[in-house]
């Protein structure tokens, strides 16, 4: 899975409606289905039974749109490194602008599962013309007990979701 533009964000239930009903043009509008609101809850650890503003598209009549919401660009790389972990990716890449979402299926095929590796010399050839190329690689860590991206507090034996 991907991310390259904005129209990549309709696979996790997001779609892009304008910057304009933003009067100070800091937001986007966006519809959600339910899909795109269980991952917004999920990145900003609200209960998914929180209450959106009303969708200004029905969306596909088989997966419809059930609210809208304003989103920042720069909440945008929370949703979408948290997006591609819920839809079953084990590693994330942001390379430049672009994300890219591994699966355990895609690592264990010697092709694929060389991609982070590439990605990172990639990176560091980029970073020499221009320093402020982006690059990182998030992974689940290790044997912490989890659920979803949250971990489970050793403990009290809380997650929080």
């Amino acid at each position: 899975m991907y991310v390259k533009s904005y129209n990549d964000l309709r696979q996790f239930g997001f779609d892009y409606l304008t910057g304009e009903a933003c009067n100070i043009m800091l937001r986007g509008l966006w519809d959600v289905t339910q899909k795109g609101k269980e991952i917004f809850c999920h990145a900003f650890g609200l209960p998914n039974n929180i209450a959106f503003a009303q969708p200004y598209n029905t969306g596909n009549p088989k997966d419809p749109s059930v609210g809208s919401v304003f989103i920042s660009k720069e909440s945008l790389h929370q949703i979408i490194v948290i997006a591609m972990f819920h839809c079953g990716a084990k590693e994330v890449v942001k390379f430049g602008e672009e994300y890219h979402g591994f699966t355990a299926n895609d690592l264990k095929d010697d092709a694929i599962g060389k991609y982070p590796e590439e990605y990172e010399k990639l990176a560091k050839l980029r970073k020499q013309s221009n320093p402020k190329f982006e690059f990182h690689i998030w992974k689940e860590q290790g044997d912490q007990p989890h659920v979803g991206t949250s971990n489970t507090h050793a403990f009290t034996g809380i997650t929080h979701i």
